[in-house]
């Protein structure tokens, strides 16, 4: 599969509760990856109506079906990854926080995959910052933040964290901040230092 895509598609579905988030990453041959980002009451909704293929369901050890009826909507998924964690920001001796391994396998669960479904119990951090783990692999950073709303997602930051250590990409904790607290002129700053840095990065490997 062609991992570079050249243009994104966003939907946005107004619901009462929440807004559901969806992308199509394109490339010249056709949409590559539908990707939603969805809370688990909005997973519940979707898996009745049109139950998804690929599901990362993201969820807490000590509660993971706290919504009615999500354990029925993630058993319809036949294809899917549970990842048990909390939302927490720090990594410390916490047992129950994200780890650079979640990171690694949501990764790798979402090579190949034509649609997915990342869901969390309110489908703003955990889901948000797995959700971008996945596309920034596939269309880098600069794209990748196309698929986030700055009025719905609040990425976890430990997983942040995570994602720039385990793709070594460059200022992603910067640019991710900026976005966060919506300081354009940085945003850009840092975008731009990232761009760069790989592209000198490339030039080192060809000499």
């Amino acid at each position: 599969m062609n991992r570079h895509c050249h243009r994104w598609r966003f939907l946005q579905t107004i619901r009462p509760i929440a807004t559901a988030m969806s992308a199509r990453c394109n490339s010249k041959q056709g949409v590559l990856m539908k990707i939603e980002i969805l809370s688990h009451r909005e997973l519940v909704q979707r898996a009745f109506q049109n139950t998804p293929h690929n599901l990362i369901f993201i969820t807490s050890l000590q509660n993971p079906f706290v919504v009615e009826r999500s354990r029925d909507a993630v058993d319809k998924v036949a294809n899917k990854l549970v990842l048990l964690f909390d939302d927490l920001t720090t990594q410390g001796s916490n047992p129950n926080a994200p780890t650079m391994q979640h990171t690694r396998d949501a990764i790798q669960f979402a090579q190949g995959l034509d649609d997915l479904v990342v869901s969390c119990h309110m489908g703003m951090s955990r889901s948000a910052a797995i959700a971008f783990a996945v596309v920034v692999k596939r269309v880098g950073m600069a794209e990748a933040f196309k698929m986030l709303h700055s009025q719905r997602h609040s990425p976890n930051s430990l997983i942040v964290g995570h994602i720039q250590e385990v793709l070594d990409l460059p200022y992603l904790a910067e640019a991710m901040d900026s976005w966060k607290n919506g300081r354009q002129k940085d945003f850009e700053y840092y975008i731009s230092e990232h761009n760069q840095k790989l592209r000198r990065r490339e030039q080192l490997h060809r000499k």
